[in-house]
């Protein structure tokens, strides 16, 4: 069954003549995302064809969705990374603690570089990977930040990056995400 919530936060949202007033983002293409962790190269990709990108982080965190967890693709098949986390349902997803009483940070660490270390490049950008994972974010969106503004960098993508939380948009659902657009203008 389709999640009608995830169709409206993968679907970008374009804007014209919204703010009139503010030509900086007259014309403006939108795309509203929940920040994941270790997205996928389409996330990158969409980022990379609108003007502003907004991490979607103040909505409710979903248990063992992208947002804590990820596949990699190993020489067995498919294995799942997750980030253990401490949340109470309703929960923000920018208030989803890590649960650091797992050795989690290591293995993933190691399961990355045994599964990567002979791609092309991989030892140009493991150290942010050990480094990352050695880190002390106590947030998962800290976390999913921290890949995400990496690996925007190191795909040259220029796109202006905005947290929803930062913003002052009210609403549920569509509504929010159209406060949202109107919180830019």
């Amino acid at each position: 069954m389709l999640d009608p919530f995830r169709a409206i936060c993968d679907t970008q949202y374009e804007i014209f003549r919204y703010g009139a007033r503010n030509t900086k983002y007259e014309n403006m293409k939108i795309a509203i995302h929940q920040p994941q962790y270790l997205p996928w190269l389409g996330y990158f990709d969409k980022m990379d064809q609108v003007d502003v990108f907004v991490l979607l982080d103040d909505v409710q965190y979903k248990k063992n969705e992208w947002q804590n967890r990820n596949k990699i693709r190993t020489a067995g098949g498919w294995q799942w990374l997750t980030v253990p986390v401490m949340y109470k349902f309703g929960q923000k997803i920018s208030d989803v603690r890590i649960d650091d009483h797992r050795n989690w940070r290591a293995r993933q660490a190691k399961s990355i570089e045994l599964n990567y270390s002979r791609a092309p490049h991989c030892g140009e950008y493991f150290s942010f990977f050990r480094d990352i994972f050695s880190g002390n974010r106590e947030l998962l969106v800290e976390l999913n930040v921290g890949f995400i503004d990496y690996l925007k960098e190191v795909l040259g993508i220029k796109t202006e990056v905005v947290r929803s939380s930062s913003l002052k948009a009210d609403g549920a659902g569509t509504e929010r995400l159209i406060g949202i657009c109107g919180a830019l203008k």
